[in-house]
């Protein structure tokens, strides 16, 4: 299944253009927004990323959006996502804002 946000994930395998990831994962527990535990799901890498220079092995970071991979992370731009990624869904719960 795929996540309008842009989440962060490991690879821990690689079969051609599909990586296999373990990451957070988003979870609505019918009140409130939260990261749960580490799921693995696989996810589409565009070969486009990879031409432009970007080393996609084992133990990469890499930041997904609708199961498309769209970067590779280094270790603050992770951080920065994971502390963006807690900011909003802290401020989506505080709102309120329902999710269908």
């Amino acid at each position: 299944r795929g996540q309008c946000h842009v989440s962060w994930a490991t690879v821990i395998g690689r079969n051609g253009d599909d990586l296999l990831v373990e990451g957070p994962e988003l979870t609505w527990d019918g009140h409130a927004l939260a990261l749960g535990g580490a799921e693995r799901r696989s996810v589409w890498l565009d070969p486009r990323l990879v031409r432009l220079g970007h080393e996609i092995d084992d133990g990469s970071v890499v930041a997904i959006h609708w199961n498309e991979v769209v970067d590779v992370l280094d270790h603050g731009q992770q951080r920065w996502l994971e502390r963006l990624t807690r900011s909003q869904i802290e401020v989506a719960n505080d709102l309120g804002v329902p999710v269908l």
